[in-house]
């Protein structure tokens, strides 16, 4: 379990995909986050391991961007096809600031307008309802279960590492002096 929000959906025309492209560019860019865009005009990717039964296989061109908000925040990942579809993707902000959750989320709703179908299920509950109180109650809530899990497994002599230890290292964005001269390109 985790705070997650899970997209997919369709571009109208192939100048709506560079419209998508341009507006996520231009919203990372702006808050500093890293980000790459892509172009594959032969178009074999493949996205898992053959061996996870989640795999997927898509031969054809392809385009898009992937976007990190923040270095304990799994990348927003906007992969168009050849037929203007949004590949369906995830990202799991729940290690994240709360800020960082709901700024994945207006970066979808930047693109929205561009879109001819974008469906969004947030696991917070923010983009469906709109309460940020609520969907904010939602995060700390688990953060917390998280943490006390984490705590009891180390008042049991456990090893745990994962994403929030070393708390805040680095910059405003956790990308520290790794973080690119240019303001946010990979």
């Amino acid at each position: 379990m985790g705070i997650t929000s899970h997209y997919s959906g369709r571009a109208g025309r192939s100048d709506a995909v560079t419209k998508i492209l341009t507006a996520a560019q231009l919203y990372a860019a702006g808050r500093g986050w890293m980000f790459a865009m892509y172009e594959d005009p032969f178009g074999v990717m493949e996205d898992r391991d053959r061996d996870d039964p989640g795999w997927v296989e898509h031969e054809g061109p392809y385009r898009g961007i992937v976007i990190r908000p923040h270095r304990r925040c799994e990348p927003v990942r906007l992969n168009f096809t050849i037929d203007h579809e949004l590949r369906p993707a995830f990202t799991k902000t729940q290690f994240a600031p709360f800020g960082v959750h709901k700024g994945v989320l207006e970066l979808l709703r930047a693109i929205e307008p561009h879109m001819e179908r974008l469906e969004v299920v947030d696991e917070s509950g923010l983009w469906e309802s709109g309460d940020e109180a609520e969907a904010k109650s939602r995060f700390d809530l688990l953060r917390r279960a998280i943490d006390g899990l984490a705590d009891g497994l180390r008042s049991e002599g456990l090893d745990v590492e994962g994403p929030d230890d070393g708390r805040e290292r680095g910059g405003p964005y956790g990308f520290g002096d790794d973080a690119p001269p240019d303001g946010g390109r990979l």
